[in-house]
């Protein structure tokens, strides 16, 4: 193709699509060779070319050029004439501007001028971010949900089920509340020969319940002489009774009072003649040496020994310790001078120790006979024979039995101070001044013996 063809090819584009530039308002321009009415000498009818249906121009017949395509005629508006000097083709209203659109369009598109620009076609813009719903779009033809109602029947089944489950809740509940208030009896322990108590908290634990509210009934408790007894009493809340157990127990340990012993070299000693008195306990109280061996090894040698322990204990087993004073003397115990006199239902007799020239060394043993019958004497020996200690109508010290004349023999040693303390003045010390001293307390008789 030649190029007047293109020229004339570029202004056809020109004319029917108008320029496309930078500038929106410009006009479409019309080339100059474009023939005009007023300069064709032949019949202008002459010159039209008849279109066919799909709008191409068809040539007269007998002409060998191509149809070409023309662009369709436009009506132009009254109000925007042809200029003068101006090609028959009616002018084409400018097209509006259209306001710029801001795409993420890669730089190479927007820049036309850039190169290589055919490069760059077919590129696809960015996407942006954005969630891709495929939920697809309702439409109006979507027939409406048909609602579905339970039967009769399941709704009464539902009715029920949730009346019976309320029902169980209130059961559980009053069941809980019931579970939360309880009596619980104590394991209570009444000491032997003790007072039996009447508050109700000593007998049970209370939970979401006023004790107050409550009776305690303890008529089953009949004594406290027996140990080891069980008894039981009876708490009552509202209309429910709860029963409980109290056994008669000793747990008091046994109290005694003691003294310093003073005796001579070698001589027995036994732990219950360190305690003044009676010992005060609900039951019958033993005596035993912590170490015995300690205490002989002092026996041998005279001094004053302050460390000596003695062990007492009940017959529950309560026992306590107590330390004691123990004064071995050089002087020895030749023999006794006994003086002995009667009333009460026993033999009182005080011994007291002379040593070889007949003087008193302040040595002095206190022992009380009774005389009993077979019976007596039979059960007092089975159960009392073997003890250090025993008490007998008020008296205490260390039993020896007679089976000869079925007598009991309850036996103490004295220290000075006591006997000093018992006869209410200074003891003398010569044999003859001892009869006659003893002769005024009372005593019948003083013999010398052992």
């Amino acid at each position: 193709m030649n190029n007047s063809e293109n020229n004339n090819n570029e202004g056809l584009n020109s004319i029917s699509l108008g320029s496309i530039g930078n500038n929106p308002n410009a006009t479409p321009s019309v080339p100059n060779n474009a023939p005009t009415l007023e300069n064709s000498s032949e019949d202008p009818m002459a010159q039209v070319e008849t279109l066919d249906d799909g709008g191409v121009v068809t040539p007269p017949s007998g002409s060998n050029e191509i149809p070409v395509m023309e662009p369709p005629l436009v009506d132009v508006p009254a109000d925007n004439p042809i200029p003068d000097g101006s090609q028959a083709i009616p002018d084409v209203n400018a097209i509006p501007p259209v306001a710029p659109v801001n795409y993420d369009i890669p730089q190479p598109i927007n820049d036309v001028n850039a190169s290589p620009f055919a490069n760059e076609i077919g590129t696809v813009p960015p996407i942006p971010d954005a969630p891709i719903s495929n939920t697809p779009a309702p439409t109006d033809n979507t027939p409406p949900k048909k609602k579905s109602g339970l039967p009769k029947s399941i709704f009464v089944l539902i009715v029920v089920l949730a009346l019976a489950a309320v029902g169980v809740g209130v059961y559980i509940l009053l069941g809980i509340a019931k579970n939360s208030v309880s009596v619980v009896t104590k394991p209570v322990n009444i000491e032997l020969n003790g007072e039996v108590s009447s508050n109700i908290n000593d007998y049970a634990d209370f939970k979401g319940i006023d004790s107050s509210k409550c009776s305690l009934d303890t008529t089953g408790i009949k004594e406290t002489t027996e140990l080891g007894k069980e008894y039981s009493f009876i708490i009552t809340c509202k209309d429910t009774r709860y029963t409980g157990t109290a056994k008669i127990v000793d747990t008091t340990p046994p109290e005694v009072k003691t003294k310093t012993l003073t005796v001579g070299l070698n001589e027995l000693v036994n732990p219950g003649d360190f305690i003044d008195g009676d010992c005060k306990d609900a039951t019958e109280c033993s005596y035993a040496f912590k170490d015995e061996d300690k205490v002989k090894e002092y026996l041998e040698e005279e001094g004053t020994y302050d460390d000596v322990v003695i062990v007492i204990k009940d017959e529950s087993g309560n026992e306590i310790e107590k330390t004691v004073t123990l004064e071995v003397s050089s002087a020895s115990v030749e023999y006794y001078l006994n003086c002995t006199k009667s009333g009460n239902g026993y033999d009182e007799i005080t011994k007291l120790g002379l040593n070889s020239q007949n003087m008193f060394n302040k040595i002095g043993v206190k022992s009380y006979v009774f005389h009993l019958d077979s019976n007596e004497y039979n059960s007092l020996k089975a159960s009392s024979s073997t003890l250090d200690n025993m008490s007998y109508k008020n008296l205490s010290g260390k039993p020896t039995f007679n089976d000869t004349d079925l007598t009991l023999t309850l036996s103490k040693d004295m220290t000075y101070d006591e006997l000093v303390k018992e006869a209410n003045g200074d003891i003398p010390e010569s044999y003859a001044e001892l009869v006659s001293f003893y002769g005024n307390l009372g005593y019948t008789s003083c013999k010398i013996g052992y």
